[in-house]
This record gives structure tokens, sequence and C-alpha cells, in this order.
């Protein structure tokens, strides 16, 4: 994330990063990425919300 961070400000380029809970994405939907650019779908350790994460990349 800090790597992100640095090179935007190094090319003058704002980066917002913003969490979401991936259990979200049963109760709000997909409609709820409309308003960002990007999206990186993090790894875990565990099988916490890995079904809401593989849904989000289809």
């Amino acid at each position: 994330m800090e790597t992100l961070k640095r090179e935007g400000l190094k090319n003058q380029i704002y980066v917002n990063i913003k969490f979401i809970n991936s259990e979200l994405m049963n109760i709000k939907g997909i409609n709820i990425l409309n308003k960002f650019n990007k999206i990186f779908i993090f790894d875990s350790f565990n099988s916490r919300g890995i079904k809401e994460k593989l849904k989000t990349v289809e």
C-alpha cells in the first residue's frame, strides 16, 4: 500500500485506498464497487470471505 501511495505521489496521482470487508458483498452487492477505478483483492490466511472474493472477481 505504501508503494502505491509513494508511486502516486511521484507521478502526481492521488491514491486513495479503501478497505471493504468481502462479506459485505452479499449484503450490499457488487454495486458498492462502482465508485472505484481499480480494485485489488488481497489474499488471506483463512477461508473466511473466500466465496465473496471469488464472486467479486467474476
